[in-house]
């Protein structure tokens, strides 16, 4: 009987968290998507930290672009990588495509904070190329070059269009 009633907390524990974190998220994703980004910062870390995928997401866009933080391009690729690792992540803003893409660019551009890596870019390039991403095929076929921005010296580069 003891172990039925911890199994039951379990569950109802990690519902309530489930629908907590989806609370949150929804409220940081109003911010977000009204570009108010300094207060949609905190509600968006606070869901990433109880475990969601999308505000994982969402987090790490913020980082990469500097939207309510400073760009910081590791966090962002750390927080791209741990939501592309969640099993059976399928974003339906960000997809799971679309982080590899960006991985793949951040990690062949290289800064603000993030060590340049074309092994890691060609990595997340292809993988988004097999996924269908026209838009990574030509950067993958710059980086395997090593032209345009993936041959310059390793620095940020603010103009970059997301």
């Amino acid at each position: 009987m003891l172990n039925i009633l911890n199994v039951l907390s379990k569950l109802t524990g990690d519902t309530l968290n489930k629908i907590q974190r989806g609370q949150i998220f929804d409220q940081a994703r109003a911010h977000f998507d009204a570009k108010e980004y300094m207060a949609a910062f905190p509600l968006m870390k606070e869901a990433a930290e109880k475990g969601s995928p999308f505000a994982m997401a969402h987090l790490g866009i913020m980082c990469m672009k500097g939207l309510g933080v400073a760009n910081d391009w590791v966090k962002a690729a750390h927080l791209f990588e741990m939501t592309i690792q969640l099993e059976n992540y399928q974003g339906t803003y960000f997809s799971g495509t679309m982080l590899k893409s960006n991985l793949g660019l951040i990690y062949g551009i290289g800064g603000y904070g993030l060590k340049r890596d074309l092994q890691k870019a060609r990595q997340y390039l292809q993988e988004a190329v097999d996924e269908g991403d026209e838009r990574s095929a030509d950067a993958l076929k710059l980086v395997v070059e090593k032209k345009g921005i993936f041959g310059q010296k390793e620095k940020p580069r603010p103009d970059i269009q997301w």
